[in-house]
């Protein structure tokens, strides 16, 4: 089954924590955070406890923050399928700002037993966590898209040349129909004289698999998979339902739109 936005967020933040380089980072940072002793915690702690603090605030906080903003962000996504970077930054930073600026509170309370330290009352309320956050997920968008969009610009998808200029967008689904294959993309629909083999020979760079002797998905337009009846169906992400033979479950599974089979 496809992943739900909480899987998808934990798996995320798995990655992105096993990496040493990133802890590595977050100490870096926490640490020169703690020595500098920023809105007033230099005259509020000695330096051993005041880098102890920044570093569980950091820690806290930015594993806080990280979660908050890629869970609203899944979800947004999942549920309301809307793909707007500018919608993505918003929603992101509001939820992380809300996320630290709640936990910063808790530390000061629960740890210390101030829930007003001396700097932080005055700058550090909600509105100014979010505004901080926004701008983090703006930053983070416009120094990540170059990465993926000009250093390695996505493929063309060779099967694309065959429609129409009008038709051409991210490849969904190919299905037979008589001796033509109905080519559909985010874009439209075109039927092609072409067999079903040779149409999936042309998807080099669309990562994808065969669920019927009549269709081919592309995984990353499978919204879901469900039982239907005795058997099994893909949904698509233009809402259509494709069958599942019997014969393809083993690819399919393997391609990750099936759970495992129970061990017997």
């Amino acid at each position: 089954m496809k992943e739900g936005p909480l899987q998808l967020t934990l798996r995320e933040m798995r990655e992105m924590f096993s990496s040493a380089r990133v802890w590595a980072g977050i100490v870096t940072v926490a640490v020169m955070i703690g020595i500098i002793g920023p809105f007033q915690t230099f005259s509020y702690f000695p330096m051993g406890p005041r880098i102890a603090y920044w570093l569980t605030t950091v820690v806290i906080t930015y594993l806080g923050g990280v979660f908050a903003g890629s869970l609203v962000v899944n979800a947004f996504e999942h549920y309301i399928k809307a793909n707007n970077p500018v919608v993505h930054i918003l929603v992101a930073g509001t939820a992380a700002g809300s996320a630290v600026s709640v936990l910063i509170t808790l530390i000061n309370g629960i740890a210390l037993g101030d829930w007003e330290i001396p700097g932080f009352h005055s700058i550090m309320p909600w509105v100014y966590c979010v505004a901080i956050s926004i701008c983090i997920s703006a930053l983070h968008f416009i120094f990540q898209r170059p990465q993926s969009e000009v250093i390695n610009p996505p493929k063309q998808v060779p099967l694309m040349a065959r429609l129409n200029v009008k038709n051409r967008g991210q490849l969904f689904y190919l299905s037979m129909q008589d001796h033509y294959v109905n080519i559909v993309t985010s874009k439209g629909a075109e039927l092609v004289l072409l067999r079903l083999a040779d149409a999936i020979k042309e998807t080099d760079g669309v990562v994808g698999v065969k669920i019927h002797r009549s269709h081919w998905v592309a995984l990353d337009a499978v919204a879901e998979t469900r039982k239907k009846g005795s058997g099994m169906v893909a949904v698509m992400k233009d809402g259509v339902e494709l069958p599942i033979s019997r014969g393809q479950m083993d690819e399919v599974r393997s391609a990750g739109l099936l759970p495992a089979a129970p061990q017997s």
